[in-house]
């Protein structure tokens, strides 16, 4: 059995002529991206009541589906072997659409509906005798160089859907789509763009496949972003930087892995994903907060202002050096306020939060003064 490659009517409208016929697995061709192709597959064999047929399998699609491809279209060769013949297109266990075969061989396609992530592809039914399938493929590959429009942060174009239990290889996943290697370089933070599809996420930061840190619980900022925070002492030269997805689940579509500048004495903004319940009368040390999170910055290092994600009611005093300097309101889930501080007192260890009320604690984001130059970055995450 051999699997064809040809070019649809879209692809040689935008200027490609291809025809491949290769023997070994799909994952060996070489396309451009956004271009359409048809991979067939002879299988010759019966389907009766009970059976199905695993088109990611036959198909050699497992590797496409990793690069984010999208199936397009299945279409099957079939003829019906008894009375009451017929066949479903089961796509990730559920079953997307049926159709009844009657008399000689014919040809039925399936349009694949707008799924981010396929896991599993199957063709069930019952008194059938099956060719060949074929799946119509829309390449996907991130331009060469990320599109990096900012000095200090690699982009990454991704269409992936993570879940409890995946693993994002960040360095990978850079290597591959945009040439550009980690190995030495010291990651700051790593922000995820996309569709949030549950209420929260809960991740685990490896390197080396060893486990970093506490891990991080993370709700969105914008309804469409997380944002990892990586601790100051792990670096790449150690080892592969990971993702492990402990609970949640996100569509992908965009990774952006931000760079510590070499030489700079902090980074300018610093986000710890905390989760902490509080209490009313309660005071939270500033410097003991981003520790939780893994996140180092020196006592003496000067705050611009504070962010706060929350949910509950009240509100957290912002005391610097005994005296208050500013209030961040909470009113509901998921909750954000600002505080600007404009003395020079108030450094990571001389600011408390004073809590009146009962509330959550989701994320404190917080800018800093860069020791090295008075200039100021803004909250580009």
């Amino acid at each position: 059995m051999g699997v064809s490659l040809r070019p649809t009517a879209k692809s040689l409208l935008l200027g490609t002529a291809l025809s491949l016929i290769v023997a070994g697995p799909f994952a060996n061709a070489k396309a451009n991206a956004g271009e359409v192709q048809e991979i067939t597959q002879q299988v010759s064999t019966y389907i009766e009541r009970g059976d199905s047929l695993n088109i990611v399998q036959e198909l050699n699609l497992k590797q496409s589906l990793r690069n984010g491809d999208s199936i397009l279209k299945i279409s099957v060769k079939a003829q019906a072997t008894g009375m009451k013949s017929g066949m479903k297109l089961m796509v990730n266990g559920t079953v997307q659409e049926k159709v009844q075969i009657n008399g000689q061989m014919q040809v039925v396609s399936f349009n694949m509906p707008m799924i981010a992530n396929v896991q599993s592809l199957a063709l069930a039914g019952k008194g059938l005798f099956v060719k060949k399938i074929t799946a119509q493929i829309e390449k996907y590959q991130a331009p060469r160089g990320g599109g990096n429009g900012q000095q200090g942060v690699i982009k990454v174009q991704l269409n992936q859907l993570i879940t409890g239990g995946d693993t994002l290889k960040v360095k990978q996943l850079v290597n591959i789509h945009t040439g550009q290697k980690l190995a030495g370089k010291q990651v700051a933070k790593i922000v995820l763009r996309g569709q949030i599809l549950t209420r929260g996420i809960k991740v685990q930061l490896l390197v080396k496949g060893n486990p970093v840190g506490m891990p991080q619980r993370l709700r969105s900022i914008d309804g469409n972003k997380l944002v990892i925070q990586v601790p100051q002492h792990v670096s790449t030269k150690k080892g592969a930087l990971q993702i492990q997805v402990i609970r949640g689940q996100m569509h992908v579509s965009m990774m952006k892995v931000k760079l510590s500048k070499q030489g700079s004495a902090q980074n300018s903004t610093v986000i710890a994903n905390v989760f902490q319940r509080t209490f009313r009368g309660e005071y939270l040390s500033l410097k003991q907060l981003l520790s939780k999170a893994n996140v180092h910055v020196n006592s003496n290092q000067q705050v611009e202002s504070i962010k706060v994600i929350a949910s509950g009611r009240g509100a957290l005093k912002v005391i610097s050096n005994w005296n208050q300097v500013g209030t961040l309101q909470i009113t509901g889930p998921g909750s954000v306020d600002q505080v600007q501080l404009h003395s020079s007192l108030s450094t990571v260890g001389n600011i408390e939060l004073k809590v009146e009320g009962r509330m959550i604690i989701e994320q404190v984001i917080v800018k800093l003064k860069n020791a090295r130059s008075n200039r100021w970055r803004g909250w580009d995450n």
